[in-house]
């Protein structure tokens, strides 16, 4: 179940959504993620008991990219990291290989639209240019050093 409620900075949204089951593999796994005090949930959890028929995979991904950034990779990490020719004998090397390459799936103009969809930022009608793309990014990176205080202030 997934939660659309904002924190107003008065309370934190403490629902949560939560995942638990039991794998052909016999593991008991369970996972919750709750927004808390953030205006949203930035997190992604990536559960998936049965990766192999002899592997699991279970992941938290702090969205401290954003959470298209969290959700990205958790739909395309657990496919990557079975697609690595050495998976099944080195699965610490395996993960390193999946995660660089989810880093340049990022950052490449194909998935560009997926991870704007995800971010709710994709306008069909409306065009960005280069400029109006540079300032929001100094804004945003304004923002990084603002107090929380000053950031909810300028969004309500």
């Amino acid at each position: 179940a997934v939660v659309s409620t904002q924190s107003t900075g008065e309370a934190p949204v403490t629902d949560k959504e939560v995942q638990d089951g039991l794998s052909k593999l016999g593991l008991s796994y369970g996972a919750s993620s709750m927004q808390g005090w953030r205006v949203g949930n930035e997190d992604a959890v990536s559960c998936v008991p049965e990766l192999t028929p002899d592997s699991a995979l279970f992941a938290v991904f702090d969205g401290h990219g954003g959470p298209e950034v969290a959700q990205f990779v958790a739909k395309y990490l657990p496919d990557l990291v079975k697609q690595e020719e050495n998976f099944e004998k080195d699965s610490g090397a395996a993960l390193l290989n999946s995660f660089l390459k989810i880093d340049k799936m990022i950052v490449a103009e194909e998935h560009a639209e997926e991870l704007q969809e995800l971010a709710g930022t994709k306008d069909d009608d409306e065009e960005d240019t280069t400029e109006d793309k540079l300032k929001e990014c100094v804004e945003l990176n304004a923002e990084a050093d603002m107090p929380i205080e000053e950031i909810l202030e300028k969004y309500q």
